[in-house]
């Protein structure tokens, strides 16, 4: 005797309904997914570029900022060496020439 196999169509249809359900669902989360990375790949993109900005504005206002402040040391190392070369300059040779002598004596003993 054979057994015969009878179908449940209600259960079925059902089980098949919920799997089409259920792979909808899994493809739009899937969807939701890649747009979420792409728009927060884009974000990203935006805020790295934007610091980017700021930091090369920031990069140079520092070298300005070094550069002014390079600028005035300079400017007082030439005042001074002008302010110097200036008294050097004033002193007379009769002030000099015995410093020269003591300093050349004590190269050239005999002079």
């Amino acid at each position: 005797m054979r057994e015969t196999i009878t179908r449940k169509p209600d259960l079925l249809d059902e089980i098949f309904v919920i799997e089409q359900q259920s792979a909808a669902q899994l493809e739009a989360e899937r969807s939701k997914a890649i747009a979420w990375l792409e728009q927060t790949a884009k974000e990203i993109d935006r805020t790295s570029q934007t610091e980017m900005e700021q930091l090369r504005s920031r990069a140079q206002e520092n070298e300005a900022a070094a550069k002014a402040a390079a600028s005035k040391k300079a400017a007082g190392i030439v005042d001074s060496a002008k302010a110097l070369a200036a008294r050097i300059d004033a002193l007379k040779d009769e002030t000099l020439q015995p410093i020269v002598r003591k300093h050349i004596a004590c190269i050239v003993p005999e002079m």
